[in-house]
């Protein structure tokens, strides 16, 4: 499977694990709550096609899965959720149309990227599109946006885009010597797992939904399809880490927002308005435009390196 239908599997698996989660935190439970059965779902759906051996991969790489959890995981949701009780869902969703120009920017400075207008261009427009359609002005209005607490949250926001855009870099750069997709796949969710754990404490109430409802043929079945679509994600996510770029793979939330629309409007009949068309229009002709461009840099490398060799054969 080439990178571009990888990019687009994980957007549309993001974005039907997103519609199945609301339906549960409607039902009761706690964003948090689902987040760890995601987690700790794709461990047992991964590990049914092979475990690492725990104990030695986690001494020799724990610092690279406690990192790549925290930051590409574990912290980004815990801060939007507590964020959107502050400042409301959304000025919180639009953080996430942030780590695309973020990581671009991050490449650049590690030198992973090398600048280029044209790059600069279809980012900026990727964001704006995933901006657009996340932007909804009822939701801004009703926020509290003048209490005394909105420049702290505002900052504290402002790091999801910072941790994501760290994290794909991470992710990419210092992936453990000698360890295959699947066995990082499951190591870093069984350390987002555990973390989960860890940190749920600090956000304050989060009770169960009653047994009834937990065990519900609905609940379980919505969850038994989290954990599912989870593994396939996660497999996607980080086999995309092993092949592309970091730039590339943040596209991931321009095209989790368009796959998302496209759901709402397929299965639930979600209206589709002037704002949110040309939001989703923008986003389709920039991702493609991008990938195309990737695609194409990549394909010209080994063209360009046997014209080098050439070169310096006849010197000399």
């Amino acid at each position: 499977m080439n990178n571009i239908l990888k990019l687009w599997g994980l957007g549309l698996t993001l974005a039907v694990i997103v519609s199945l989660s609301k339906a549960l935190t409607t039902s009761g439970f706690h964003p948090m709550h689902i987040a760890l059965l995601q987690a700790a779902g794709s461990v047992f759906v991964l590990g049914a096609f092979g475990l690492p051996n725990i104990k030695t991969t986690t001494r020799q790489h724990w610092r690279f899965f406690a990192i790549a959890s925290l930051l590409g995981f574990t912290l980004p949701q815990m801060i939007v959720f507590s964020a959107a009780e502050k400042l409301g869902v959304g000025i919180a969703s639009l953080t996430y149309a942030l780590p695309l120009l973020i990581t671009w920017l991050l490449s650049l400075a590690f030198k992973l990227e090398t600048f280029r207008f044209k790059h600069l261009f279809v980012l900026l427009a990727a964001v704006s599109g995933t901006a657009l359609y996340l932007y909804q002005a009822d939701l801004f209005i009703n926020t509290a946006l003048h209490t005394s607490e909105t420049g702290f949250w505002l900052f504290i926001l402002a790091l999801v885009p910072v941790s994501l855009g760290v994290a794909n870099i991470y992710r990419v750069q210092f992936w453990p010597a000698r360890q295959p997709t699947l066995h990082v796949a499951i190591m870093t969710n069984l350390f987002s797992a555990m973390s989960y754990i860890v940190f749920m404490p600090v956000l304050g109430d989060q009770t169960l939904p009653s047994s009834e409802i937990m065990l519900s043929a609905s609940s379980l079945g919505l969850i038994l399809l989290v954990v599912i679509l989870g593994g396939i994600n996660q497999l996607l996510l980080f086999s995309l880490h092993r092949t592309a770029a970091p730039v590339f793979i943040s596209q991931i939330g321009s095209v989790t927002t368009l796959c998302g629309g496209l759901l709402g409007f397929i299965v639930y009949q979600e209206m589709y308005t002037a704002q949110t068309l040309i939001a989703s229009l923008i986003i389709l002709i920039s991702v493609t435009v991008f990938s195309r461009m990737k695609m194409a840099e990549k394909s010209s490398q080994p063209k360009q390196q046997r014209l080098n060799l050439t070169a310096a054969s006849c010197s000399k």
